[in-house]
């Protein structure tokens, strides 16, 4: 099932249910920063653990989602960014996108405590 999010980005869900395809070419612009994603990317959402989902949400649900595939396509690549720089992008796009403050914060929070593996790998 093809989904296009609030964003303009078109996505289908492949069959684990748990990750995300890009099926065209998404370009993120604000000022100087342009992101583009790249048609067959996969992404699983935001990397929240589920203990937290009753009080963040789950993964690709709320506000946080297209941040979240920004920062996943990012993370991917590392190039052009450190990953401060990725993480506050994301930090900036949910601020954009309407997330609240503490729950922006805590995403933000727990990219830099826990992102450093994924940005490693």
């Amino acid at each position: 099932m093809t989904h296009t999010d609030a964003w303009g980005y078109k996505l289908v869900q492949l069959k684990s249910g748990r990750e995300w395809e890009v099926i065209e070419d998404y370009t993120y612009e604000r000022g100087l920063l342009r992101i583009t994603v790249r048609k067959g990317f996969v992404y699983d959402g935001a990397s929240i653990p589920r203990v937290f989902w009753r009080f963040i949400g789950p993964p690709a649900a709320g506000k946080y989602a297209h941040a979240a595939l920004l920062h996943d396509w990012l993370y991917f690549h590392q190039v052009r960014f450190t990953r401060k720089h990725a993480d506050d992008i994301m930090l900036m796009v949910m601020k954009e996108d309407g997330v609240s403050w503490w729950r922006r914060n805590a995403i933000h929070r727990a990219v830099r405590l826990g992102g450093g593996r994924a940005w490693r790998t």
